[in-house]
């Protein structure tokens, strides 16, 4: 069976029997990775959480079905009605706001405690800069992204 189908019965599986109302879209990203989109129009927001808690915990329990009997683990990534793409647009914008104030002060800015997934994309959004310098710093789940000048 093609594995992105079988991603998707799997899933759908997993929401039917979670009460959860959703159309899902599976599409591979590479070999291992799959990106599952979920639509979902009841009331979505519950499902994403307050800050993405829901959504990160419904990823979590797609991970493990999905790679409960797999010889190389697919990596799995979820997102409601485009909350995620949203949020990480967001996110790019504000890492480039703090950044340039950062620079400008040549003072350091510790954001607000994030997700692994939301402080990648700070990351991420930083390193071609000279002029900055970005690290994750705490425990979970209070880790988070300092900015400081390089």
């Amino acid at each position: 069976m093609d594995l992105t189908l079988d991603i998707k019965n799997k899933i759908e599986k997993l929401l039917n029997a979670g009460g959860i109302p959703a159309e899902v879209s599976v599409s591979p990203t590479n070999e291992t990775a799959f990106s599952v989109f979920l639509s979902i129009n009841d009331e979505a927001g519950q499902f994403i959480g307050r800050g993405g808690e829901n959504l990160d915990a419904i990823e979590h329990l797609i991970r493990l079905v999905v790679n409960k009997n797999a010889t190389e683990p697919a990596r799995i990534f979820v997102d409601i009605n485009g909350y995620k793409e949203r949020r990480a647009s967001i996110l790019r914008e504000k890492a480039r706001t703090i950044a340039d104030e950062v620079r400008l002060r040549g003072t350091t800015e510790s954001l607000e405690p994030m997700s692994s997934f939301e402080r990648r994309i700070i990351h991420l959004e930083l390193a071609g800069r000279g002029d900055i310098v970005t690290e994750s710093v705490g425990e979970e789940p209070y880790r988070k992204v300092i900015i400081k000048p390089a």
